[in-house]
């Protein structure tokens, strides 16, 4: 009965087909949904329905529910989990309450994707991640892409995104060639990698 998983670091999280969301492994930031921080060794659940995609971060787990809001839970260091507070949280926390599409979690930062097409990140601002092209050690929510975004992934220094037209755009380091650029820097705004990909 198990539609969808998601796993990051040491923890993985499971949506079944009656919405429920279940989670196990390393618990040290309260990914897991439970204010006990001891690791979980067999899933345990997180929360009992209407949830229809699950995603994770490091020590964070994201939640999407039926009616489009994005709920997260676990480290939230540098606001990475979309939270305007810091720390880290043991229960599900609103990061939007409407219009999510999908949502994808690095490691000190995560990108959001809304149904409107926008793009939003949240998180470390080290070597451009979040792809804002302004300074500073961290980055409160905030939409960098007006529309247009079909997809993302977010990697652990690096973003990528593709638009519906098929133009793919990358941003954060680059210092294994990870962006594709053929040199070593940090892309700290969106850089269009291939046009119509």
């Amino acid at each position: 009965n198990v539609t969808q998983v998601a796993a990051s670091g040491d923890h993985t999280v499971f949506l079944k087909v009656d919405g429920s969301v279940w989670g196990m492994g390393k618990n040290a930031a309260q990914q897991l949904g439970d204010a006990n921080t001891s690791d979980k060794w067999v899933p345990q659940q997180i929360i009992e329905a209407n949830a229809s995609s699950v995603a994770c971060s490091w020590h964070g787990t994201f939640i999407l529910m039926n009616d489009g809001s994005l709920l997260a839970l676990g480290h939230n260091a540098h606001f990475r989990m979309g939270h305007d507070t810091g720390g880290d949280h043991s229960t599900p926390q609103v990061v939007f309450s409407s219009g999510v599409a999908a949502v994808s979690g690095g490691f000190e930062h995560s990108l959001f994707l809304k149904t409107d097409g926008s793009l939003w990140v949240a998180g470390k601002n080290a070597k451009g991640r979040t792809g804002t092209g302004v300074p500073g050690s961290s980055i409160q929510l905030t939409k960098i892409v007006n529309s247009g975004v079909a997809g993302m992934s977010a990697g652990k220094e690096h973003s990528i995104y593709w638009t519906t037209t098929g133009d793919v755009y990358v941003f954060g380091s680059d210092l294994s060639g990870q962006l594709g650029s053929g040199r070593i820097l940090w892309q700290r705004s969106p850089r269009l990698l291939f046009s119509n990909f």
